[in-house]
């Protein structure tokens, strides 16, 4: 059996607000969600975006421009519902990517939790931007 290895990073309050169901790897604005997903595709990993207010969403899903910033009172259940996703998967483990920003850090915080709840492995990938690259993991 092959382990199977899944590239999960955040949302991104950055939205073009003109788009209407498109796919969410569209939608946002952020270069973090295309690198991210460059980098699970060399690397031949699923990809999906962590949405605080829908869960796991695949690129292609179709999304829509609304504003909602998790909040801290949100991660219990938002960690339940993704936990109940990842056990209906067939991966092992998901790697995060996320900068160590105070708001994405709910973000962090419930992927670990619906990882230990649903038995999968959390490797956490902090990346920083830098001025040359869009984007460098972060190297303790």
């Amino acid at each position: 059996m092959q382990f199977k290895m899944l590239y999960v990073t955040p949302s991104s309050e950055k939205k073009y607000p003109f788009l209407i169901d498109v796919a969410d790897f569209v939608l946002y604005r952020s270069i973090r969600i295309p690198w991210v997903r460059l980098k699970a595709y060399d690397e031949r990993a699923d990809f999906m975006i962590l949405s605080g207010r829908r869960g796991l969403r695949r690129p292609t899903d179709i999304g829509s421009t609304y504003k909602y910033l998790l909040e801290d009172s949100a991660v219990g259940e938002l960690a339940q519902t993704v936990a109940e996703q990842l056990r209906r998967s067939d991966i092992d483990a998901v790697k995060f990517f996320c900068e160590s920003d105070q708001e994405l850090e709910l973000y962090r915080r419930t992927m670990r939790e619906a990882c230990a709840v649903a038995g999968k492995q959390f490797i956490d990938v902090p990346i920083v931007k830098t001025g040359v690259e869009p984007y460098v993991i972060r190297r303790a």
